[in-house]
This record gives C-alpha cells, sequence and structure tokens, in this order.
C-alpha cells in the first residue's frame, strides 16, 4: 500500500470550502467564516469614502491602491495573508 502524503499547507487553504477564508502564518493555516454583512457593508462604506482621495487623487494624495478583502502572498516566507 502506497504511503498517503498530507497536502501541504497551501493546498489544504486552497481545498476550504466555500465560505471560509484562510491564512498561513508562521507555519500555521488558519481558517475563519467570511466576514459578516455589516462588515461587509461598513468595508464597502469605508472603501467609497477613500477611493476619491487616495486612490484618484480627487482632494487628496493619490497613488494608493484601496481593495477590499486583499490577499497577499508572500514567496520566500511561503505565507498568505489577509489583512483586515
Amino acid at each position: 500500500m502506497p504511503a498517503r502524503t498530507r497536502p501541504s499547507l497551501y493546498e489544504q487553504l486552497e481545498t476550504l470550502p466555500e465560505g471560509l477564508t484562510g491564512e498561513i502564518l508562521d507555519g500555521q493555516l488558519y481558517a475563519q467564516p467570511r466576514p459578516s454583512l455589516p462588515h461587509g457593508l461598513a468595508a464597502s462604506s469605508l472603501v467609497d469614502e477613500l477611493v476619491s482621495p487616495f486612490q484618484k487623487g480627487r482632494g487628496g494624495p493619490g497613488g494608493w491602491w484601496i481593495i477590499a478583502e486583499p490577499e497577499l502572498h508572500f514567496i520566500h516566507d511561503i505565507e498568505v495573508d489577509v489583512p483586515d
């Protein structure tokens, strides 16, 4: 019987069920439910306020990237972070 290999952390991350998001930090996979509706509404409102001045430069510095629910992949550290 062939030996079973455990999926890598990244493979485990990719196969999380719908409705969960995950992060790999310090060699550990952390999974949590997607944000709730109130959280999503608050985040959308905040993005709406920030895009004109900070992303588009209308009345502000411009040059920023405003992204809701970004996913950062740190190749050298083999980590995936979903900051909030």
